[in-house]
């Protein structure tokens, strides 16, 4: 039986590159556009291999690599971090959660590094800690715009992280793209289970009604600013606050920001 490996990257061509590459050495190849379709893949597979371009809106590669490591820890495929700002931040190879990392660069050029890279994987899936992780062409050096970006996007989502309010990023078709601590607390889910999933499905089925009723509302009527229910989670009161998310003035999908209410 072949083995299965699945590739998930935001660049059409790049994923083309790497199934042909992939299906030489005798791999069945699924191919996954953005985080999202590579969370929605991972179900019902039984994987060899894992690569992932850590850069992609919605859901990025630190979630999808983290979200895969719950689901399957009887199962530890080796993941690979695919990206050319990853590299900035070589010390944090095991935060991310990767195994291995491949540098982006000219494809013309990365053949001849995948097919080293892949020999040294097939041999080795697991690194010890002297083995070698990071592969790149070799012009690999800190770039100043790169890791400006990196570190603004771990600042936002460090206040994420940090707010004392349970928050939710919903898509616009309804599934929930980001998390907090305290929403996962709130709702007793954990990140795995709760990333791209359908938003009312979160809540008690005897309240999702409220939930999508929100979420239309405030669509309908953007001008009232936010939509507000209270619902019964477990012993708790929760109140909910439902915004539009909106980028450059078009509606992207929702925020959904909760508490429990004190009497």
């Amino acid at each position: 039986m072949a083995k299965k490996a699945l590739v998930v990257d935001r660049d059409f061509f790049f994923v083309e590159f790497m199934t042909e590459l992939l299906t030489k050495r005798g791999y069945d190849v699924v191919k996954a556009y953005n985080g999202k379709e590579g969370l929605e893949a991972l179900a019902g597979l039984h994987l060899d291999l894992m690569f992932v371009d850590m850069v992609m809106p919605k859901i990025d590669g630190w979630q999808l690599i983290r979200c895969t490591r719950k689901k399957f820890p009887a199962h530890p495929f080796p993941i690979i971090a695919v990206s050319g700002l990853i590299l900035e931040q070589l010390d944090d190879m095991d935060r991310i959660g990767a195994d291995y990392c491949i540098a982006k660069g000219p494809l013309n050029k990365m053949r001849t590094l995948f097919d080293g890279f892949m020999e040294k994987l097939e041999a080795c899936p697991v690194p010890g800690d002297r083995d070698q992780r990071i592969f790149d062409l070799g012009n690999l050096y800190p770039r100043r715009e790169s890791m400006a970006l990196i570190e603004s996007l771990h600042f936002k989502k460090a206040i994420l992280e940090s707010i004392g309010l349970g928050v939710l990023v919903v898509d616009g078709d309804g599934r929930i793209l980001d998390t907090n601590p305290m929403a996962l607390n709130l709702l007793n889910f954990s990140e795995a289970n709760m990333l791209n999933r359908p938003v009312h499905r979160v809540f008690p089925p005897e309240e999702r009604e409220k939930i999508t009723d929100a979420l239309t509302r405030i669509t309908e009527k953007p001008e009232d600013g936010k939509v507000e229910v209270s619902i019964r989670l477990y012993s708790q009161t929760i109140r909910l606050a439902f915004t539009q998310l909106r980028i450059d003035r078009e509606q992207m999908g929702w925020t959904v920001v909760m508490w429990e209410e004190r009497p």
